[in-house]
């Protein structure tokens, strides 16, 4: 089974991690929504995948927004909640501002979609239990926000070091850092309002290598093409993208600033390939697509 997914973090999120000024704000609907996103439509619709969105509920008070949410729906996506705000630091808040993001988001999602919200990938991966409990509560389904990378977490925390260092200071943190080597399939989890599936972002053994968009650049399209026999070993594969991996910071006109995002310097046609070339070998054989609600 292939459940491919995509974050649609706006660009003024990579400003945050990186430490940068917010952007002017003119109105003008992010290139995420606008670029991103039906870019994504197109290569997913050019594979027959139909997969989950995860949404940060406050872009839909936009109306280009909204109207591209409605285009996920109509292809037959899903649309999970990915928190109102993106706080990065949203499990370190008292509960009661965790409590309100989630269902924030969950009446926005539900006021578009008109039905139950399935799912949840939280802000920077970052966990805790009494954030899965209240998804319980919600009557979700799964959570979405594990990635069991070690690598993963010694590049954000590096990342975090070096901002500091150079006077910026990013939104990103790292909290339980042993879930980095947590299980590499979906489980249940336990907790004080019952069970919850949690559903990882796809590593490969034996490094856990990761399945998301910025690690597929980093090995291009021959080094991606590489990953095949390993594709084929796994009977699920979660990988994860933003809506970001689809912008270029030339073809785009994006803001130069934005080049700190090493990916962002990539052309767009060199990120279709790499991708193409990636998600011709998830399907490869016939394997079957669809969104984590399904599974």
């Amino acid at each position: 089974m292939l459940t491919a997914t995509v974050d649609i973090d706006a660009l003024a999120l990579y400003r945050q991690i990186h430490g940068l000024a917010p952007a002017d704000s003119t109105g003008a609907l992010d290139p995420a929504w606008e670029l991103g996103v039906p870019r994504f439509l197109e290569l997913f619709a050019s594979f027959g995948i139909t997969g989950t969105f995860f949404v940060v509920t406050k872009d839909l008070a936009h109306p280009g927004a909204r109207a591209r949410a409605r285009e996920i729906l109509a292809a037959g996506h899903e649309l999970a909640s990915h928190s109102h705000t993106h706080l990065y630091r949203l499990v370190r808040e008292p509960f009661e501002r965790q409590r309100d993001e989630l269902h924030r988001a969950d009446q926005a999602l539900r006021a578009l979609t008109g039905e139950p919200v399935s799912g949840y990938r939280a802000p920077g991966y970052n966990q805790h239990p009494a954030l899965q409990a209240e998804l319980v509560r919600l009557g979700y389904r799964y959570d979405a926000s594990a990635f069991p990378c070690p690598a993963y977490l010694l590049a954000k925390g590096a990342l975090i070091a070096f901002k500091r260092l150079r006077g910026h200071r990013s939104h990103s943190i790292v909290t339980r850092p042993w879930e980095a080597l947590g299980p590499r399939l979906p489980h249940r989890l336990t907790t004080p309002a019952g069970p919850l599936w949690q559903l990882p972002i796809s590593v490969l053994t034996p490094l856990r290598f990761p399945l998301v968009g910025t690690a597929l650049f980093a090995l291009g399209e021959r080094g991606v093409s590489l990953l095949g026999p390993l594709l084929e070993r796994e009977t699920l594969l979660h990988p994860e993208f933003h809506a970001a991996d689809l912008l270029a910071l030339d073809d785009d006109g994006l803001a130069p600033e934005l080049a700190v995002q090493p990916d962002l310097r990539m052309a767009l046609d060199t990120k279709k390939a790499i991708l193409r070339t990636f998600l011709a070998d998830c399907r490869r054989g016939g394997r079957p697509s669809a969104p984590l609600r399904h599974l």
